[in-house]
């Protein structure tokens, strides 16, 4: 995934609008829309902005990195009946968070047949 397509998924998961990161990073909306677009690809110093109000890494927005465990679950767990449902993934283990993703990927693929 390009760096434009991890900032917007990253942005979408954590509910935030194009207005908000704006504001997060003092970079204009439409030079954000830009670079999720991939017209436009930022500065060292615009990416670690974005990284930083996004909070994630450069590397992991420049694809260095696999998405995290526990970022994957924050992003499932947005939904406020799923968060509810699963308040205390945070004490669970790696094992147990593995367990709960592999599940989740196997019934989406069983619901695209």
């Amino acid at each position: 995934m390009k760096i434009g397509r991890r900032i917007k998924s990253l942005r979408k998961d954590n509910k935030i609008t194009l207005k908000e990161l704006s504001e997060m990073t003092n970079i204009s909306i439409s030079f954000l829309s830009d670079i999720e677009n991939e017209r436009s690809n930022p500065s060292i110093e615009r990416l670690e902005e974005i990284a930083k109000a996004l909070n994630t890494t450069i590397a992991f927005l420049m694809g260095e990195e696999p998405v995290s465990i526990d970022l994957q679950l924050k992003s499932l767990f947005s939904d406020p009946t799923l968060r509810v449902a699963f308040e205390d993934w945070h004490s669970w283990t790696e094992e147990e968070k593995k367990d709960l993703l592999e599940f989740i990927e196997f019934k989406k693929s069983k619901r695209n047949k």
